[in-house]
């Protein structure tokens, strides 16, 4: 059931006869950008407890329709707190609401110009509008061909845990789906380590998650090596 938050963006879109993409799982994430061949994609975090969340958010589904708005090569999308971790897992989200401009074709980076592609949430949905405007004028065009990385069994990962301290059901979890991955073919590796200052810790390749976007990601990996095996069995 979609929360209140997204019901007024929906009615905000209907009133200005606009759209608006709302995205809960990682395949949903996936096919925004294999099907929006854009020069910019951005992405909304937003909570429905959120105070400002509720009187920006809608402003940048407004801004779709400003004369300064590059609609033809900007795709708009959001997403809600509680489906992040599913969503995009590796998500630098620091505070609600926040807004990231990633790069065509490049769902784990940032566009340059500030941190992780971070836009401050006090930037008016009009500055928002000039600012993609003037991005989008020294890029180049999109590739036609998706370039999303993918997570494979050749991918190194390693599971860090404090084996004297954390007991924790999240680390058991990670735990135990990291055994599933190993018996599936996947190259990871456990590794006790004390002091550490998060537990558990997964480093994928240049990337490293915490406790439940650790654990998300385990989830996925899990998930979509059965699919794959389910699919060549039905074949």
């Amino acid at each position: 059931m979609a929360s209140k938050l997204e019901q007024d963006l929906v009615s905000v879109a209907k009133e200005y006869n606009t759209t608006v993409t709302l995205l809960t799982n990682r395949k949903e994430w996936d096919k925004f950008f294999t099907d929006n061949q854009k020069k910019i994609y951005v992405v909304v975090m937003m909570a429905s407890y959120c105070g400002p969340c509720r009187s920006y958010t809608p402003t940048v589904v407004k801004m779709q329709t400003f004369s300064n708005y590059p609609k033809n090569d900007v795709a708009l999308a959001f997403v809600e707190n509680d489906v992040i971790a599913k969503v995009w897992p590796t998500c630098p989200l620091r505070h609600f609401p926040s807004v990231f401009l990633l790069k065509n074709q490049m769902a784990e980076s940032a566009l340059p110009g500030s941190a992780s592609g971070l836009v401050e949430p006090t930037l008016p949905a009009s500055k928002l509008a000039e600012k993609l405007t003037e991005m989008v004028a020294t890029m180049p065009a999109p590739s036609k061909k998706s370039t999303l990385t993918r997570t494979t069994t050749t991918t190194k990962m390693t599971l860090r845990y404090n084996p004297d301290t954390d007991y924790r059901p999240v680390t058991k979890f990670a735990l135990n789906h990291v055994k599933t991955l190993q018996t599936m073919g996947y190259n990871i590796e456990i590794q006790p380590t004390q002091n550490l200052e998060y537990s558990p810790q997964l480093l994928l390749g240049s990337q490293m998650l915490y406790g439940p976007h650790a654990n998300s990601m385990l989830t996925r990996l899990i998930e979509e090596s059965r699919h794959s095996a389910s699919r060549k069995t039905s074949t």
